[in-house]
């Protein structure tokens, strides 16, 4: 039991200075976790950590493509996976731990089968995948686990930030802490250098 009920070490992003100097600095944002605090009603430097001024959108393909990469790999780093979710009555992201809900069977297959498949020879059938899901099975007695955070969107000054104290959850439950190297990122997450490594290796063998 002691080995799943975890806290990670540092979570590290960089962020602005303040709202007006975006000279960037290192955060650990992990200690902004677990007060039982609203989204302050007028952010600013005294209640906010703001993100760089350049991440200045809302879109939702800008959040999948550069607002939650930047939680995502720091929390890898951590040895922990996420998703993230847009909370649209709050103006936030909500980021969970990937096994904060259950696996389901049917609803994973459906949605699988729905799927266009971006192969080069469409008319050869699919690979097997007998992958394990990572997400608790309800029926094997396995426990969801509560971690969670916000990162917030301030649309009168278009930009993103954390609160100095926020809501959420910063303990891990129901699942072991890894080692980075042993846990599998989707490729649409890897850092740029990265992803190039991997399409050169899948060209290579093609």
């Amino acid at each position: 039991k002691e080995a799943n009920e975890w806290t990670p070490g540092r979570l590290v992003i960089s962020i602005a200075t303040s709202l007006t100097n975006d000279n960037q600095i290192e955060l650990d944002f992990s200690p902004t976790i677990g007060h039982c605090k609203n989204k302050p009603r007028n952010p600013s430097d005294d209640n906010c950590h703001w993100l760089p001024a350049h991440l200045n959108q809302n879109t939702e393909m800008f959040r999948v493509k550069t607002i939650h990469p930047i939680f995502v790999n720091t929390c890898h780093r951590a040895g922990f996976k996420i998703h993230g979710d847009w909370v649209d009555d709050e103006d936030c992201i909500l980021f969970r731990c990937t096994r904060s809900r259950y696996h389901n069977e049917d609803t994973n297959k459906n949605y699988a089968e729905g799927r266009t498949r971006d192969v080069k020879n469409t008319s050869k059938p699919p690979l097997s995948r007998d992958n394990k899901t990572e997400r608790p099975i309800k029926e094997d007695g396995e426990e969801t686990c509560k971690f969670k955070f916000r990162v917030y969107w301030d649309e009168k000054r278009k930009r993103w930030f954390l609160p100095h104290q926020q809501r959420g959850l910063l303990q891990h439950c129901g699942h072991s802490h890894f080692q980075s190297e042993c846990l599998r990122m989707k490729t649409k997450f890897l850092p740029e250098e990265e992803e190039q490594g991997v399409s050169s290796r899948i060209l290579s063998r093609s």
